[in-house]
């Protein structure tokens, strides 16, 4: 099974439900906004009216979908430092942004 332990990776993956089961660091929080119509997360510094919880969207949307959440403690988070880790229900393929084919 593929996962990943970078926050935006994890946290868009886990918002669209594609997380089996979600790691989170007990106490960990991160703050921002999901784009839903292009498919983004914006992390913020801190906690605003316009923001919330992005650990808690993707800890809700995932046990929705039928998956996992741990909180663990940061010595036993699958990824060294990592706030969130995740393994993923089908492989994540790269996104690439390929202007050169544009035709006309």
């Amino acid at each position: 099974a593929q996962g990943d332990s970078e926050a935006d990776t994890v946290l868009l993956t886990a918002i669209s439900g594609g997380v089996d089961t979600l790691f989170i660091q007990s106490g960990a929080e991160l703050w921002g906004t999901f784009d839903q119509e292009n498919y983004t997360i914006q992390i913020d510094d801190s906690p605003s009216p316009e923001n919330y919880s992005l650990i808690d969207e993707a800890a809700r949307r995932t046990i929705e979908s039928g998956g996992k959440v741990y909180i663990v403690e940061a010595d036993n988070m699958p990824a060294p430092e990592a706030l969130v880790a995740g393994i993923f229900r089908y492989p994540i393929a790269e996104v690439v942004d390929d202007t050169s084919t544009a035709s006309n």
